[in-house]
């Protein structure tokens, strides 16, 4: 931890602190919190921000003897910190670096990996307010609203209901592995994911309206 301590990442004004590489600790300039905050090189925030988007997502659910701190409430990011880290996983996108990283975990130690590196919009699909206009000229959001998923979270299985079929799905792990995908005929569909491992799954949905990745927690 060293000087950085427990204090949250943020964006420094007037640091009181600047390392010898430039990391720079001090008062907070982000919207929604104005204490300490430890703010990285620009070189290492995208790297810091998909990490910190992973496991988020990896320990969704499984979070409930996680403490609450400035910045999290359990594997949740607070909403200050992250427009934070999805600011910084713009500003520094993926590197070639951090894809040797991401490759070398998976092939030599975790056999996962971390799907913000290998898809850098998934972290706008799921947390983001962006529109993405899609060819036919209709957007994201109309095609989201136009298909419904439900119980989520849920143990067993889930519905997908749309009034506007055919439609295919991919549903991914948070590793990029794909678990299950299919083009549905009818308005209702329902899926069995009682053997599924816990945590979250994301889902990419297209029908006539465009295309639109929303995330789903087994519990």
């Amino acid at each position: 931890k060293g000087i950085r301590n427990n204090y949250p990442y943020g964006n420094v004004s007037n640091p009181t602190w600047t390392s010898m590489n430039g990391s720079k600790l001090g008062p907070s300039i982000d919207s929604g919190y104005n204490n300490i905050v430890f703010e990285p090189i620009d070189e290492y925030k995208g790297d810091l921000a998909r990490g910190y988007l992973y496991i988020t997502t990896r320990y969704m659910g499984e979070d409930a003897t996680w403490s609450f701190s400035d910045a999290t409430n359990g594997a949740n990011i607070l909403p200050w910190e992250l427009k934070v880290l999805l600011e910084w996983h713009h500003q520094d996108t993926v590197s070639a670096k951090e894809i040797a990283r991401n490759d070398s975990i998976y092939y030599h130690f975790q056999n996962n990996r971390n799907p913000f590196i290998d898809h850098p919009e998934w972290a706008d699909s799921i947390w983001g307010k962006r529109i993405i206009v899609q060819p036919n000229g209709i957007n994201s959001l109309q095609a989201k609203n136009s298909i419904s998923v439900f119980p989520n979270p849920t143990t067993e299985q889930f519905k997908i209901e749309t009034s506007d079929f055919p439609f295919t799905y991919i549903i991914t792990d948070v590793s990029g592995r794909i678990i299950e995908e299919s083009t549905i005929n009818s308005a209702n569909h329902f899926i069995n994911c009682s053997q599924w491992n816990k945590g979250l799954y994301i889902i990419c949905f297209k029908n006539k309206k465009g295309t639109f990745t929303n995330k789903f927690v087994k519990v």
